[in-house]
């Protein structure tokens, strides 16, 4: 372990015992140092030495260099004034080196993981865009431009999720109200459709149904109308007309009614007795 990664080189008593020493107050920088040794024991290995060199030097100086120039006590502390410089140089290096990591390595670590996660998230309504699930793509794009709020593909992509997911809606609404025979509202639901999304999905076969069918009706009210009214040739051609348009429509009644037509239109051709004409209807309705 580097004398930068213990505790007591953050103390504001270490860097004034430094200050001490470079000033040759030994006495007040040992004091500093045993207040160190206390206040962090298990960092004695790296003080101890620093303190024992401190009062070594502080008795030379007493002994020995009392009243010399500062050349001579450079050079009586020579060692310790290196290693209390490789401290600081250390500690220097370390709180410089968090600053970069929090001002510029953490910040373009963070840009690469939101970069990341935005990717993944655009992937995620893509692929729901894909299989239909338009509300899924909807939250997917919303979250992406939470991240990315002038994203183009985020904001193109948002925008047709709900315009897709508007159609799906309308659709699902133009047959519930076409099972429920409210043709007229689901044929307006379904040209809105199709004005809005050409081609989207049957609608074009549904408008044409429900126009058949609305063609169909009206012919078969016409026919029933000369059937009533015992015009029997123009009922004919109205319900003949009706299977040749579309033989399911209201299949039993248009082939009774048919069929009936049929015998009174030959009675009328044959001018048969009353009597006879019952029998042959009596014996066709068998």
């Amino acid at each position: 372990m580097t004398m930068a990664e213990h505790e007591f080189t953050s103390d504001p008593r270490f860097l004034e015992a430094v200050r001490h020493v470079q000033s040759g107050e030994w006495a007040r920088a040992a004091q500093l140092f045993q207040e160190l040794i206390q206040a962090y024991p298990q960092d004695g290995d790296e003080l101890k030495p620093l303190l024992d060199d401190l009062k070594r030097k502080k008795h030379l100086a007493g002994q020995r260099i009392r009243g010399r120039g500062v050349l001579s006590i450079y050079l009586y502390n020579r060692q310790f004034l290196t290693r209390v410089a490789i401290a600081l140089v250390v500690v220097f290096l370390l709180v410089g080196g968090l600053f970069i990591v929090r001002g510029w390595a953490l910040p373009a670590l963070e840009s690469r993981q939101t970069m990341a996660l935005f990717a993944r998230i655009l992937d995620q309504a893509q692929a729901a865009m894909a299989r239909g699930d338009y509300a899924a793509a909807i939250q997917s794009y919303q979250a992406a431009l939470e991240i990315q709020p002038d994203h183009p593909t985020a904001m193109e992509g948002l925008a047709a999720a709900k315009e897709r997911l508007a159609l799906q809606q309308q659709y699902a609404e133009a047959l519930a109200r076409l099972e429920r025979g409210e043709s007229a509202k689901a044929l307006a639901l379904f040209r809105d459709i199709q004005q809005r999304a050409p081609g989207y999905r049957d609608v074009v076969a549904q408008i044409e149904r429900i126009e058949r069918n609305a063609e169909l009706a009206g012919l078969f009210a016409q026919a029933e109308a000369h059937f009533r009214a015992g015009e029997w040739e123009a009922a004919i051609q109205g319900y003949e007309t009706i299977r040749q348009t579309d033989v399911t429509f209201n299949q039993r009644e248009v082939e009774e009614r048919l069929f009936q037509s049929l015998i009174h239109r030959a009675e009328e051709l044959l001018h048969l007795p009353e009597p006879l004409a019952a029998d042959i209807r009596t014996a066709a309705s068998l």
